[in-house]
């Protein structure tokens, strides 16, 4: 439908919308596939600005280049980057240079995404749905800032002085950073402390604010060292900020002035080498979303896809409003972590402002609050504030409210000195979870010579955190605990391995839309890596099965198969490693302990198979996918007439079929102990007879040639001995 056809659409239907309407639409999307995004986003949403204006606020996103579209990028290459703008810029131009530019006048232009910002006329937007390199057009929404320390309660004091963020920088994208506070450089831009930064707002060098609410957030971040008063420095005090101003003179923060923040943050990445862009903390947010938003978003979530490309962790608050059941606009997209708040302590009632859609009850109604109602909250740790909003695709939760942390020096801020003592709502606790962060990127480097990409920092945030349950709607988020997180780290001789990083969902292996189902994947030696026990597997949730998954059961088996060859299920030589009634769950990673580890030989490729027997069906489960290559999946399912899923074989399954798809995991993958030949998690009689066995054996390299390290010497003779001695039943 055209825009001037779209117009008369939607005033012969006499549709009277609010302002609020346009700042707050309630919308319901999933991260399907992108070829299922329409043209013009919210289109009702433009329509309903044209009639009251001549233009409106967009963003224009086009066609990719070759170098994103089939992932050719190095982020960490500087000659690769300027190729991708140099392509990126070309793109754009070739678009705005067919504009009348009576139609329409630029704003921004992304520097890694062919995206632009623009004020345009309905004949402008008229003109761009008809460039075939046009993908989509999307409104740019107004967004707005999410607002004692709680370093105690995430158990940020236990490695202070030793991982502190060093080595780590972190992008403030908020309203600016008072750079001249003496806990954030003490003056000049750049310092010691603020390294960089720039004003994607009014799209000039100098992110100095206009109001405390970045600084605030920095100031917890990463904040220097000192007591003042319930100040006691940030969560990773030796981190270092750049500043992203995302609010313009006028006073506003738009979708596209922070997708350019978050663009900024991925080209100058590694402007320090030293101190490399690693965190994004962006306390900002609008709208409301009851489900993963990246269709609807798409600006925002190319600016987040490439950022965690190039290996920066993105955290976002997920809004002030008290919903029970969604989170803000960018915090939905899925390659960011959405942080909720808990109180850090018991300081008795607190009146928390929600919005009238809020679950919670009693509400009062107040001119003072934004949403016009507030809620009578008890205080204590660790409960999930009234106001946090809350969804089951929610990642983690971290402390906020009533902080103590900076504020603007010698101007009007939150109060009258230099410091605000009542910051707070899930904007604190963004930058308290970003911090952590920091701390454990620091505490990686150093532990394991390398930094975390950005699905290894989630699945450790959701697999240490403090599971705490949100009394308003019963849903269960981990909390994060910093000192369990570096701790996984430090004592952690196994290796964590992840396969996959594809962000689109599917039903399998939680497909309890029916009563039985079962699914087998191959996961291939070049993925897995070295032999070792696989202890573990984990996947990424994004919605819980909708009920219990009854004699849960994840079987592993060794195969030759690189795909399968046909539609069928494999029946025989599976090893059980883990069988529960499985509750419901949560999102992010959740973790499947084995009670049997798998031994994997390093050689051959791995066959999992997972299935569930229940006796009611609902609604699905989803988890993310990738797709490798080649039919890597079989699944079936069926209501009770085929029994228990166990038992399937090729005569007796229902219909088998094949897919592309490949659930994303997380193996964790113990070493095998030296001297532990046979093996089976334990150095004893079966290796000792392997020995015996090549006793003195030359030449090759026997399997018993274990000493000295770390190749052997071609031979077994007491020295190997004496190494399987070392570790006699253990």
């Amino acid at each position: 439908m055209s825009m001037k056809k779209l117009l008369i659409f939607y005033t012969l239907l006499g549709f009277a919308f609010s302002i609020d309407a346009l700042a707050q639409p309630d919308c319901s999307c999933t991260d399907d596939d992108s070829n299922s995004i329409p043209k013009l986003i919210d289109e009702e949403v433009i329509a309903r600005q044209l009639e009251r204006s001549a233009d409106v606020a967009v963003i224009v996103n086009l066609r990719k280049p070759e170098m994103l579209t089939k992932k050719k990028m190095d982020w960490d290459s500087n000659k690769s980057l300027k190729k991708l703008q140099k392509n990126v810029k070309n793109i754009q131009d070739d678009v705005i240079n067919t504009l009348d530019t009576n139609e329409f006048q630029i704003g921004l232009r992304l520097e890694n995404q062919p995206s632009f910002s623009c004020q345009i006329t309905a004949e402008g937007i008229n003109q761009l749905l008809e460039n075939e390199n046009v993908e989509s057009i999307e409104p740019d929404y107004i967004l707005e800032e999410h607002l004692a320390q709680g370093i105690p309660l995430i158990s940020g004091l236990t490695y202070r002085s030793i991982y502190t963020g060093q080595g780590v920088a972190v992008a403030i994208c908020d309203s600016g950073v008072d750079y001249n506070h003496s806990k954030l450089g003490g003056g000049g831009f750049p310092n010691s402390k603020v390294i960089g930064g720039y004003d994607t707002g009014d799209n000039d060098s100098n992110p100095f604010p206009d109001e405390p609410h970045g600084t605030s957030c920095a100031g917890i971040v990463a904040g220097d060292l000192g007591d003042v008063n319930d100040y006691i420095g940030g969560v990773a005090p030796s981190a270092k900020i750049y500043a992203l101003k995302t609010k313009n003179s006028a006073g506003s923060i738009s979708t596209s002035t922070l997708a350019a923040a978050w663009d900024w943050c991925t080209s100058h990445k590694n402007d320090d080498p030293c101190n490399p862009i690693l965190v994004i903390s962006t306390s900002i947010g609008g709208t409301r979303y009851y489900s993963p938003c990246d269709s609807s978003n798409t600006t925002l979530a190319n600016a987040a896809n490439n950022a965690t490309d190039a290996g920066i962790t993105l955290l976002v608050s997920a809004g002030n409003n008290g919903y029970c059941d969604s989170i803000s606009v960018p915090a939905c997209l899925s390659n960011v972590i959405s942080v909720g708040a808990v109180y850090d302590a018991d300081f008795g009632i607190f009146n928390a402002c929600v919005y009238s859609a809020s679950c919670v009850n009693p509400k009062y109604a107040s001119s003072f609050c934004p949403g016009g109602y507030y809620v009578v909250d008890a205080t204590a740790a660790d409960k999930v504030t009234s106001f946090s909003n809350m969804a089951t695709f929610l990642d983690i939760l971290a402390p906020a409210n009533l902080n103590y942390t900076t504020d603007l020096v010698g101007l009007p801020g939150y109060s009258t000195t230099d410091y605000a003592d009542d910051f707070g709502g899930t904007s604190a606790a963004c930058p308290y979870a970003a911090g952590a962060v920091a701390c454990i990127q620091s505490a990686a480097k150093e532990i394991t010579g390398n930094y975390l990409t950005p699905s290894r920092v989630r699945q450790i945030l959701t697999s240490t955190g403090d599971l705490i349950t949100d009394t308003k709607v019963a849903i269960t988020k981990p909390r994060v605990n910093l000192a369990r997180a570096i701790e996984h780290l430090m004592n952690n001789n196994c290796a964590d391995v992840t396969i996959g990083t594809g962000s689109l969902n599917w039903a399998y292996p939680f497909h309890t839309n029916y009563e039985d189902s079962r699914t087998q994947v191959i996961y291939r030696a070049s993925e897995i890596g070295p032999r070792g026990f696989i202890t573990s597997l984990a996947m990424h949730v994004i919605t819980i099965p909708g009920q219990v998954m009854n004699n849960w059961t994840i079987r592993m088996k060794h195969t030759s198969l690189n795909v399968f060859s046909s539609c069928a299920m494999d029946s025989t030589g599976w090893t059980t490693v883990y069988q529960s009634n499985e509750p419901r769950g949560n999102t992010g990673w959740p973790t499947y302990t084995f009670t049997t580890p798998f031994y994997y030989n390093g050689v051959n490729n791995l066959m999992v198979d997972f299935s569930f027997n229940n006796s009611s069906f609902t609604t699905n489960g989803q988890v993310k996918y990738s797709t490798p290559g080649g039919n890597r999946s079989v699944y079936a399912y069926s209501d009770s007439a085929f029994g228990n899923p166990l038992n399937w074989t090729g005569s007796t399954s229902p219909t088998v079929y094949c897919s592309l798809n490949v659930p994303n995991v997380w193996f964790t993958i113990c070493p095998v102990t030296s001297g532990d030949l046979q093996p089976d998690g334990a150095v004893d009689i079966a290796d000792l007879a392997i020995m015996a066995s090549q006793w003195l054996e030359s030449p090759g390299t026997p399997s018993a040639d274990i000493m000295p390290k770390p190749n052997g010497d071609n031979i077994v003779n007491f020295l190997d001995f004496a190494e399987l001695a070392e570790h006699w039943l253990e």
